[in-house]
């Protein structure tokens, strides 16, 4: 097992802190949106995913970098999950098996504070349900991280709300529409777009009223890997329709 993590670094200002309590009755007071679909038919499984958030001073949400030798999602930013084992009680606790399996964020440093909303994938038949994990600043400092995991990515709230994380919106087309669709830039390259950039997106409008409200996004072309995303909804529909007709 390897221990990777990147800081993201940028220009620094007088940080807020984020309070647990706060957090915790933000998300109580904000409104889920229930799924939706764009593909007919498709039968989705469930899987879940936490969205570990740094408490405190210097508060900040992690996301995983998947391995570049993986056969799917190779290199993409994401968060701990995966799909729920016989053992697991309910889906939050899924998502804190696979934290703790993925990166080594043990259980007992994770306070659960609740569900965003679940979101369809764009790549497999899965139904993604993130729930909120709050950690505090010294619940991790270094990760056990597994073959599936090539780093952690420390992303500061205030940098994303001050606009150093560019926040951007392209239009992706899809069975005759073009659908807003979200993504975000880091200041390295990486990007983080598909059900992960829906599930950062909801998180900062649950941390808006506590001063993290992300700027107006950028209105822009279709990015590069656009193509790629829309090939694969197309591979995923067709495998829903040879299922239906058998």
């Amino acid at each position: 097992m390897s221990s990777a993590i990147v800081s993201l670094c940028y220009t620094t200002t007088a940080m807020a802190s984020l309070d647990l309590e706060d957090l915790r009755r933000a998300l109580a007071a904000h409104e889920l949106v229930p799924s939706s679909e764009v593909i007919p038919g498709i039968v989705r499984r469930e899987a879940a995913v936490l969205v570990p958030v740094r408490v405190g001073p210097s508060p900040s949400v992690l996301l995983t970098a998947r391995g570049e030798g993986l056969r799917e999602h190779a290199g993409e930013l994401c968060f701990p999950g995966g799909k729920p084992e016989d053992t697991d009680a309910d889906l939050a606790r899924t998502a804190l098996r696979e934290a703790h399996e993925e990166i080594g964020l043990a259980p007992s440093n994770v306070q659960l504070v609740g569900p965003l909303s679940p979101v369809p994938t764009a790549t497999s038949a899965y139904r993604l349900n993130p729930f909120v994990g709050a950690i505090t600043e010294r619940a991790a400092s270094s990760w056990s991280l597994s073959p599936e995991v090539s780093r952690v990515v420390d992303l500061p709230l205030d940098a994303a709300a001050r606009g150093d994380v560019r926040f951007c919106v392209t239009l992706f087309p899809w069975r005759g529409a073009e659908h807003p669709t979200p993504f975000f830039e880091t200041h390295d390259g990486a990007v983080v777009y598909g059900a992960t950039a829906y599930v950062l997106w909801e998180l900062f409008s649950v941390l808006a009223p506590l001063g993290y409200a992300l700027p107006e996004p950028a209105i822009v072309d279709a990015p590069p890997w656009m193509d790629a995303l829309v090939e694969r909804f197309r591979a995923l529909e067709a495998k829903a329709k040879a299922h239906a007709q058998r």
